[in-house]
């Protein structure tokens, strides 16, 4: 609910716009590396969909800055009847050979890991009240940084008796 302003000249909506704005741009900052994040996903998920190879190579060297050399691992992982037929395998990562495709199974391998912190730390924060969640959240977006000598200083170290 909104209150009201009592004097109409102190109000400066220019000082929102700005705040609005920064806030933005660390969000487009913050979740922009998702849509690059998801050609390489998918290929992680499933790397025997028909996909543009150049595309999907070049979001793979953007994301993990890999040296040349990705694309011809797709197209040669894409064209191993093994694989294909083990593509259903619960570990198939783990069963693609990392002499012949070092770069894609150290991304896939990158890629499962980020994913599963990600829903480890969902996880524990679904048992958060709203207020939690709205505090942290809070916490996440906000620029504030403490003063950690301060407040060890501001602590006694044993309690009194």
């Amino acid at each position: 609910m909104s209150q009201a302003i009592g004097d109409k000249d102190a109000f400066h909506p220019e000082q929102y716009c700005v705040h609005l704005d920064k806030e933005a741009a660390e969000f487009s900052q913050r979740f922009g590396e998702l849509d690059v994040m998801e050609d390489v996903a998918a290929f992680v998920l499933n790397p025997f969909l028909t996909i543009d190879v150049e595309q999907v190579a070049a979001k793979f060297q953007q994301v993990f800055a890999l040296p040349s050399g990705v694309d011809m691992e797709i197209v040669d992982l894409q064209n191993d009847i093994e694989l294909k037929v083990r593509s259903g395998d619960s570990n198939f990562w783990g069963i693609v050979s990392r002499e012949k495709f070092p770069l894609l199974t150290s991304c896939a391998l990158r890629v499962s890991a980020y994913f599963e912190m990600a829903f480890s730390q969902m996880k524990y924060r679904s048992r958060l009240t709203d207020e939690h969640l709205t505090d942290c959240l809070r916490l996440a977006v906000s620029s504030y940084e403490p003063n950690y000598k301060a407040l060890t200083h501001s602590m006694q170290s044993q309690p009194s008796h």
